[in-house]
């Protein structure tokens, strides 16, 4: 478990992601994590063409 949490900041840069931590408050900390739901959008575009 975790002892010691810390905010990041995370960039989402289309297919991948960057993120940006600071050191951990001892030499022999490590970053953990837990494996997210990805959020996958949709979007859709409908265009009609009249002919006359």
């Amino acid at each position: 478990s975790c002892t010691w949490s810390n905010t990041i900041s995370v960039t989402n840069c289309g297919s991948f992601y960057v993120y940006e931590l600071s050191m951990p408050p001892v030499c022999a900390a490590r970053y953990c994590t837990n494996t997210p739901s990805i959020l996958q959008t949709t979007t859709t575009t409908t265009t009609s063409n009249i002919l006359k």
